[in-house]
């Protein structure tokens, strides 16, 4: 049986908390809120005839799931190989849960809610606006004991992360689900 992860929104007014993963060498987020929970890679059983990037469906204890493979979504191409231990995140979707395959899960993040910046047009147009609600520039911060911001490490330091934070609840929605 996978080993299975129950997230819970504890959301305060001001912050949002975002699952940030990898795939490939990319950092990506999805609301806390989005999230049903987060599995184990377990077996994924293909489907003739459907669109190239449903992976298939997996069996979460008894319920079928489809499963989408993000990076054929996107048309990312693959740097690095792929893990053997990847993670699924389901998600909740309008029609049915789905999962989607992420490579590692590196923390649960509080984000304040303005610092979600708009992503360029040129990026809204190549994944789809749909699908993306904003890119979080991750600054490093010296704190104090309390947690207080005493300072934010300058601008364009090398451990600053951008993060693309996804909006996926409309994902099966598409034509492209339907089509042959």
């Amino acid at each position: 049986m996978a080993n299975i992860t129950k997230l819970e929104d504890k959301d305060s007014k001001n912050i949002e908390k975002v699952v940030i993963f990898t795939i490939d060498a990319e950092l990506y987020g999805l609301p806390v809120t989005d999230i049903l929970e987060i599995v184990e890679e377990t077996p994924v059983t293909k489907i003739p005839n459907s669109p190239d990037f449903i992976e298939g469906l997996i069996n979460l204890r008894g319920k079928i799931v489809t499963l989408v493979d993000i990076e054929k979504r996107f048309n990312l191409e693959r740097i690095n190989s792929r893990p053997r231990n990847r993670k699924f995140i389901i998600v909740e979707s309008a029609d049915s849960p789905f999962g989607i395959a992420v490579d590692k899960i590196i923390e649960i993040k509080s984000i304040p809610m303005g610092a979600l910046q708009t992503p360029p047009e040129v990026v809204k147009s190549k994944l789809g606006a749909e699908f993306i609600r904003g890119i979080y520039i991750d600054t490093p911060e010296i704190k104090n004991e309390a947690g207080d911001t005493l300072m934010t490490i300058g601008k364009y330091n090398e451990n600053e992360k951008t993060i693309l934070v996804l909006n996926f609840r409309d994902i099966l929605k598409f034509k492209e689900v339907t089509k042959k």
